[in-house]
């Protein structure tokens, strides 16, 4: 009866797994468009502004921002696009003549099948979805489904508390300080990625879009705006997003490739090393390793959906971990963090264990 039951378990989870994922993503998507709508609704109703009009005039002038942006860069992206599909074949020819020429390879017709490969995510996205696609499959359903995200955000930041507080009430009394502590974490990570993704995809627009434009890269901005997309899958986006540049330039001259390289190479430095520092928090600082691994995880399991939102899952559970598991196990031995030893920064183990819970606190 065990294994009957196990069994049984275990095929409802599979069967339920796509449309369960698909909820918990949407669930996800609201709670990170709901908390920077409830932060300005604070920083309004501090101006007399009522909350249920801050809330919504937020989500209204983002829109407006956003609107602006597809406004001004549709055309230019459409007509770009189109041509550079079109021309496909052409370019593949050529990057493959090229090759011969340097290996003495046979020639192939690949050019018009990846041309078809293209076109085929191109006329038929839901294929990029993956499990996702259960939410909606098609436009209609995306549509009801970003309207629905939208405004339960919107309801949720005029009034988050219910929401705080059945969280906390699930909880068992002794570990409620812990998962409102987790809460508060996650609200500034969230509010850090989101803050410091914003900045990265208009700065690497930006050096993108300048430093093709000075070389003379045609499709500048369908290649800029790509990656800037891109920018959303840390470290895999920005190397694939410089592929298809690269390999363009490649159909001109090698010296043109190189341009390109370095031009990619100096906004990816500059993004990296220079603008996400200053713009994201501390709090959504996690090891690159544990980012790789968890991008390609949440690949796995979301489809491609799911890395719009790889880097907040990341961190979640690096969070939970921390403040559910970790911290009260360190109280429970009185231990020290290990990314800090107090014997070698702050001398006295008690007096470094005081600091620490003050520090804490």
């Amino acid at each position: 009866m065990r294994a009957i039951f196990l069994a049984f378990v275990l095929l409802a989870l599979v069967l339920v797994f796509p449309e369960v994922i698909g909820l918990l993503l949407l669930c996800l998507l609201v709670v990170i468009v709901a908390i920077p709508l409830a932060r300005a609704g604070t920083a309004l109703e501090r101006l007399k502004i009522p909350r249920f009009v801050g809330v919504p005039l937020t989500l209204l002038a983002a829109l407006a921002v956003l609107g602006g942006i597809v406004a001004l860069l549709v055309p230019s992206f459409v007509s770009e696009g189109r041509a550079l599909v079109d021309g496909l074949p052409g370019t593949i020819q050529s990057l493959q003549d090229k090759f011969r020429h340097a290996t003495g390879s046979r020639p192939s017709s690949s050019g018009e099948s990846f041309q078809h490969f293209v076109r085929g995510y191109t006329n038929h996205p839901g294929k990029l979805l993956g499990p996702a696609t259960q939410v909606g499959s098609t436009l209609a359903g995306v549509v009801t489904s970003v309207v629905a995200v939208l405004l339960t955000a919107v309801f949720t930041a005029i009034r988050p508390e219910p929401l705080i507080g059945g969280v906390l009430r699930i909880a068992p009394p002794p570990k409620r300080g812990d998962v409102a502590r987790l809460l508060e974490r996650l609200a500034a990570a969230y509010m850090g990625w989101l803050r410091g993704l914003i900045v990265a995809m208009a700065a690497l627009w930006v050096l993108t879009f300048v430093g093709l434009t000075l070389i003379g890269l045609p499709y500048a901005v369908v290649f800029a705006t790509l990656t800037a997309m891109a920018t959303v899958v840390p470290y895999f986006g920005a190397i694939v997003s410089s592929i298809p540049p690269i390999a363009y330039a490649l159909t001109i001259s090698p010296g043109k490739a190189l341009l390109v390289a370095l031009v990619y190479l100096v906004a990816h430095i500059a993004e990296g090393d220079l603008i996400s520092p200053l713009v994201m928090s501390r709090a959504v600082r996690i090891p690159p390793a544990l980012v790789a691994v968890g991008v390609l995880a949440v690949e796995r399991l979301l489809g491609f959906a799911g890395l719009l939102v790889a880097v907040p899952i990341v961190v979640t559970v690096k969070l939970a971990v921390e403040e559910l598991w970790v911290r009260p196990m360190e109280e429970q031995y009185d231990v020290e963090p290990a990314e800090a030893p107090v014997s070698t920064t702050l001398g006295n183990g008690s007096r470094a264990r005081q600091a620490f819970r003050l520090l804490r606190r």
